[in-house]
């Protein structure tokens, strides 16, 4: 551990697993993970509805230690997933700790994209958004935001980031499906990677890695959550106006329960995914690992 913080920032990517780890970092006691998860304070522009406007980059850095509940003997862990693609943002990390060590999660282009566009559409009923009961006429709609979704597959460019922020021994690059096929390697392996074991607990990685199906009402609480540590930190933050943001109206939370919807915004996703060539993200990630992805073939 070292006074500069964070020792540990998960960048990416979204829909690979990333919540999960924050989970099992949370097991350990020799960690301490940001409350909330994301943070965001490096990031060069807003990311996500809960970016606190008072935590811009100006801030200082006691402003910053406020989203961790122990600093003192534990090793500090940002998940600030959007990271992995905002340039300035990993300069600016690597400004505040040269050191830190990194762990980037990934996925099948393909299958991460159609999760984050189900993802997405689960945003829009958490936050009241009016696209939402669009969606759930017109799942096409939400893919006049899909070319953002799309972005965050494209791992080459990301990579290419990454390799001019920080030494490659500071990068450690899990495959999302190896690390569920076989979740105590790759707890060994982060473990390694930042010098403090992590604990494994079968059970707790197979219920909880990867899980892609959440109700609305468990969505939603996880975001009040959320938004009330943020205002907690910050006081009079941008979040307090998040949090008058998460009603749920009744009509929208009938149509987000539809397995008809789900079936069918996948399915429209899946079709627009199959029109895209990441055969050159797949290659990036394969010659930053030194083989063949088996698991994408």
């Amino acid at each position: 551990m070292t006074s500069a913080i964070p020792d540990v920032a998960v960048v990416g990517v979204q829909k690979c697993g990333t919540t999960s780890l924050a989970r099992i970092f949370d097991l350990s006691p020799g960690l301490s993970v940001s409350e909330p998860k994301e943070p965001n304070f490096f990031n060069s522009e807003p990311a996500g509805r809960f970016y606190c406007e008072s935590l811009r980059w100006s801030d200082r850095a006691d402003t910053y230690r406020r989203f961790f509940s122990d600093t003192s003997d534990r090793l500090t862990v940002d998940c600030s997933i959007q990271l992995a693609f905002d340039e300035v943002g990993l300069s600016r990390l690597r400004g505040f700790n040269p050191d830190v060590r990194v762990v980037v999660l990934v996925r099948e282009p393909r299958a991460r994209a159609v999760s984050a566009a189900l993802h997405l559409h689960r945003l829009m009923v958490m936050h009241g958004d009016e696209r939402a009961e669009d969606a759930a006429r017109r799942p096409d709609r939400l893919f006049g935001d899909f070319a953002q979704l799309e972005r965050y597959s494209r791992y080459r460019a990301m990579l290419e980031l990454l390799r001019g922020a920080f030494t490659t021994q500071q990068v450690l690059l899990l495959v999302m499906e190896e690390a569920f096929g076989e979740p105590s390697n790759a707890c060994a392996r982060i473990g390694d990677h930042i010098g403090r074991p992590l604990p494994f607990v079968s059970e707790h990685w197979a219920r909880s890695w990867n899980r892609t199906t959440t109700p609305a009402s468990g969505v939603v609480e996880r975001g009040l959550r959320t938004v009330s540590r943020m205002v907690a930190a910050v006081a009079g933050s941008g979040a307090v106006h998040a949090a008058r943001r998460t009603g749920l109206p009744d009509r929208i939370r009938h149509r987000f329960h539809s397995p008809g919807l789900a079936a069918e915004i996948k399915r429209r996703a899946r079709e627009h995914v199959q029109r895209l060539d990441f055969s050159a993200d797949v290659a990036a990630v394969e010659s930053w690992l030194g083989r063949e992805v088996s698991a994408w073939q």
